[in-house]
C-alpha cells in the first residue's frame, strides 16, 4: 500500500500541472494533490492518496446541510457515479440507489445531503471524508476513479458561534448552542482573550494567580518570575 502512494507522489511531482484528463473534486475542494488520474487499479483506495495534516484542505459544513458537490471532468467516462462520507469506523451512502447519472455522463455536480446529528473532524487520526466513486465501463465493469474531500462536519449552530479574525470562536474553544465554550487559558464571547492563568494551578512554584484588569496573571513569589513563575533569578 505504501509503495503504491509513492509511486502517485511521484507522478505528482511530474505531472501535477499538466494532468487534465479523468475526474477530481472541485468542491468540496479534493485532496492534496488533487490529481484526476486516481484509480482503483493503479493507486489505493478509498481516496488514492493519503491524507496530511500539513497539506490538509478542509472544507467545514453543517450536519444535516443540503450540498452541491461539483467536480471536473476532462473525459465522459461512462458509467455512474457513488458519493460516501467515511466518518470514522462508519460509512454513510448519500447517493441513492447503486450508481446514479448513468446517463448523465457529461454532468458536473450533484446535490444530497449530509447525515443528521453526524459529527467529525478529518485529522491523521479520524476520517472525516467526502468520497467519490467514477465509473469507467468502457476499461471494464471493475474499472473505478476515485477522489476524495477532507471535512469538519459540525453542529449547525457551529456558524451562529461568536467569530474573531473570521474564525468561529477564535479556533479556541468549541462552539455549543450558539455559544463558545473557550479552550483551557481562553475566554471572552469570542474565546478572544488568552489568560495567563485560570486557578492558582497554572502557577509554579507557589505563584498565585489573581484578576489583573480583564486578565488574570501570576503573581510570583521573591526570586521568580516569568508568565508561570517559572524562571528563578540567579
Amino acid at each position: 500500500m505504501l509503495g503504491r502512494y509513492l509511486a502517485v507522489a511521484a507522478v505528482a511531482l511530474l505531472s501535477a500541472l499538466s494532468v487534465n484528463g479523468h475526474f477530481r473534486l472541485t468542491f468540496p475542494v479534493g485532496r492534496y494533490p488533487d490529481l484526476d488520474f486516481l484509480d482503483n487499479v493503479r493507486t489505493g483506495t478509498p481516496c488514492g492518496v493519503p491524507y496530511n495534516d500539513h497539506t490538509a484542505r478542509i472544507s467545514t459544513l453543517a450536519a444535516g446541510s443540503w450540498i452541491t458537490v461539483e467536480w471536473h471532468l476532462g473525459y465522459a467516462h461512462r458509467g455512474g457515479l457513488q458519493f460516501f462520507l467515511l466518518a470514522g469506523a462508519h460509512t454513510y451512502k448519500l447517493s441513492a440507489g447503486d450508481w446514479v447519472m448513468a446517463s448523465e455522463p457529461t454532468t458536473q455536480s450533484y446535490t444530497l445531503r449530509l447525515p443528521e446529528g453526524v459529527t467529525c473532524r478529518a485529522s491523521n487520526t479520524s476520517e472525516c471524508t467526502l468520497q467519490v466513486r467514477r465509473q469507467a465501463l468502457e476499461w471494464g465493469r471493475n474499472y473505478i476513479f476515485h477522489s476524495c474531500a477532507d471535512l469538519h462536519i459540525v453542529r449547525p449552530d457551529f456558524f451562529t458561534c461568536p467569530r474573531m479574525n473570521g474564525k468561529v470562536c477564535n479556533d479556541a474553544g468549541i462552539c455549543d448552542s450558539g455559544a463558545c465554550l473557550c479552550f483551557s487559558r481562553y475566554t471572552g464571547d469570542a474565546c478572544e482573550r488568552k489568560v495567563s492563568c485560570m486557578t492558582t494551578a497554572d502557577c509554579n512554584n507557589q505563584g498565585v494567580c489573581l484578576q489583573a484588569g480583564a486578565n488574570k496573571e501570576c503573581f510570583c513569589n521573591p526570586g521568580w518570575f516569568g508568565e508561570h513563575c517559572d524562571e528563578g533569578t540567579v
